[in-house]
């Protein structure tokens, strides 16, 4: 059977708090104030509550480069850290300008509201969740602890904490049951005009997170075009992504979902980022598939000490395409065989993609996890030779999301023109670090769509996933399967597996050859049934029929 390529997730549009450079002031964890609080308190009684979220300023490696977990270290960082916020930059911003708050990026993020940062380019309001926002006495301690010089040492005080629900970024809710609310999110919109979609009531413990897949009872029967997608969170939510399963999942209960094996059964679709709209430009229409049931990612952080209790509700724009040219779909370049050696720094792998055919790209995101340290994507063309697209360098942004790149216009490209993927890690393990602990991929809409193309490892240009294919099957095409229902045989999209008890993804959507039904994660022969044995592929493992499996 040929390689089957390894899937991955995708959740859009976080703009986690950045590091920012520095003005000449020195740190140092030796000076202390006896006129307002230190950084040690800051970090003690408001930081490490409402800001070290394992996705957020936690762990060895946080968001921005600014992690809370050691306080000498975040304290170093936030007044010494580089800029990777372009525009705060260019606005004259610090990370932490001693003696200037109205220079400290840091008090603006936590002062002024997500929309307005979104219209001066500079991310979302901070804390994201909106449930540990710094009230009046705590907003007025970071203030004051940057005028007295931003010491490390300082007064003790009392932190107080607020929601922001002058913000409209969040659904505000007091129903717990999923009829009150739904009610919440207002009047269901025209079904002619929007398709609203939304998960069970999810309850996030106190003091966690939730990352999970909610499987809806929808798989549409035909293809449906939208091209503008509205994500609507309740408070603690930090990102909301709409998917398609592969091989349906039938449970009512949400499961949990993030950067796992499971994800290689979705197909993503669009995001947003805490209730807000998702990355899909205006000139294009996104599919949602015949015969893949309709999953919803949901993502929230619980940082108070109460259990909360939510639900996330998705509204699509229906539309027609009058042109088919504008019917979008994805292109990824996702590299698998990797291996980061242990203990190693500024490990790097590239490959290089022809394209192969003529598309226009409209927007790129680059996705690693939180040992990358860079990811650039290029283009080359005999026109044009070689321009930079896109080049992130914060492995935690890009693993919860990534900065994404919306083209001021379309690029044209042409059959002979070539993509290139570069990523780079640092591994601070005594192990090796390999496909799916860390990840190498740059994810595109282009049109004209003429299915899921990825480019791997092997492949010269994109392989077509979701598209008929003229390359004949190992499969007879009237082969009816075992009782399981592996091998029979199947189309990339004529929906032939979803009647099947237990093989019910057709892999002719990974690999035109392979047109037979199967189900992944078998871990025996017998798991597969007659005349069919598990065959392990790319981290999985795939039931594959005898007659396939040379």
């Amino acid at each position: 059977m040929n390689h089957v390529h390894s899937l991955f997730f995708l959740i859009f549009t976080t703009l986690i708090l950045p590091a920012c450079g520095s003005d000449n002031t020195q740190s140092t964890t030796s000076n202390k104030s006896s006129e307002a609080p230190g950084f040690v308190q800051l970090n003690t009684h408001f930081f490490s509550v409402s800001c070290a979220q394992s996705s957020c300023h936690s762990g060895e490696k946080g968001a921005g480069g600014l992690s809370f977990d050691n306080p000498k270290t975040a304290y170093e960082h936030l007044l010494s850290g580089q800029l990777s916020n372009i525009t705060a930059g260019e606005l004259g911003f610090k990370l932490v300008k001693s003696g200037q708050p109205a220079q400290s990026f840091l008090l603006h993020k936590l002062i002024t509201d997500s929309t307005s940062l979104a219209v001066e380019g500079l991310g979302a309001q901070m804390p994201i969740g909106d449930l540990q926002a710094p009230g009046k006495k705590t907003l007025q301690a970071v203030k004051g602890w940057i005028e007295a010089g931003a010491p490390y040492d300082g007064l003790d005080f009392e932190a107080d904490f607020t929601t922001n629900e002058s913000v409209d970024i969040y659904t505000q809710c007091d129903a717990t049951d999923e009829e009150g609310m739904l009610a919440c999110f207002g009047t269901p919109p025209n079904p002619a005009e929007v398709m609203r979609l939304h998960t069970k009531a999810l309850t996030i413990p106190a003091g966690s997170e939730l990352l999970v897949c909610s499987h809806l009872p929808i798989t549409p029967e035909k293809d449906i075009f939208f091209r503008a997608m509205v994500g609507h969170q309740m408070p603690g939510g930090h990102h909301i992504a709409l998917y398609s399963a592969f091989a349906p999942v039938n449970s009512d209960t949400p499961v949990p979902c993030g950067t796992g094996s499971e994800m290689e059964n979705y197909r993503f679709l669009a995001g947003a980022f805490s209730g807000g709209k998702a990355l899909v430009p205006d000139t294009i229409a996104v599919r949602l598939p015949a015969g893949q049931q309709l999953v919803i990612q949901s993502h929230y952080i619980n940082s108070t000490d109460k259990p909360i209790t939510v639900m996330d509700v998705l509204d699509l724009t229906l539309t027609t395409p009058d042109d088919p040219n504008s019917i979008a779909d994805n292109l990824v370049l996702n590299l698998s065989e990797f291996e980061i050696p242990a203990q190693s720094t500024g490990y790097e792998v590239s490959y290089t993609c022809g394209v192969g055919r003529e598309i226009d790209i409209y927007s790129i995101v680059g996705h690693t996890h939180e040992h990358g340290t860079l990811l650039e994507l290029e283009h080359t063309s005999a026109a044009t030779g070689t321009t930079l697209l896109y080049s992130e360098s914060d492995g935690v942004l890009m693993r919860e999301g990534g900065s994404p790149v919306v083209l001021d216009s379309p690029l044209h490209l042409v059959p002979e023109d070539k993509l290139t993927i570069r990523c780079r890690w640092d591994n601070p393990f005594n192990e090796v670090l390999t496909y799916p602990t860390e990840m190498c991929a740059a994810i595109m809409y282009y049109t004209p769509a003429v299915g899921f193309l990825v480019c791997g490892e092997g492949d010269e240009v994109p392989q077509i996933f979701g598209a008929e294919s003229g390359t004949p099957g190992c499969q007879t095409l009237d082969a009816p399967g075992n009782k399981n229902g592996v091998g029979k045989a199947c189309t990339a999209t004529g929906g032939e597996c979803a009647e099947n008890e237990k093989a019910t993804l057709c892999l002719a959507l990974f690999d035109p050859t392979a047109n037979f039904c199967s189900f992944l994660g078998c871990e025996t022969d017998a798991d597969c049934g007659d005349d069919a044995i598990c065959h392990p592929e790319s981290g999985s493992s795939a039931c594959v029929p005898l007659i396939c499996s040379d």
